[in-house]
């Protein structure tokens, strides 16, 4: 999962930011999922390693998910 040893933030608590910056790679990746929703959550968690460097410094900035998580990923 995107925050293996945190608990993931609320979407209500996502900031417009990552909204923005992350819309666009979330109707790529999971076109079939409601944004917001938690089946876009996981489709976006699944699909983690196509998202765009925008929005995985948007989600690092945020506190969504680690600093340095897709850095490890790209290690893996």
């Amino acid at each position: 999962p995107l925050a293996a040893n945190e608990p993931l933030k609320p979407l209500e608590n996502v900031s417009p930011r990552v909204r923005e910056v992350c819309t666009p790679d979330a109707k790529r990746l999971c076109p079939s999922h409601e944004l917001g929703s938690s089946e876009m959550r996981y489709c976006m968690e699944a699909q983690q390693r196509q998202i765009s460097r925008d929005c995985q410094i948007a989600l690092e900035d945020d506190g969504v998910v680690p600093r340095g998580h897709f850095a490890s990923l790209s290690r893996r």
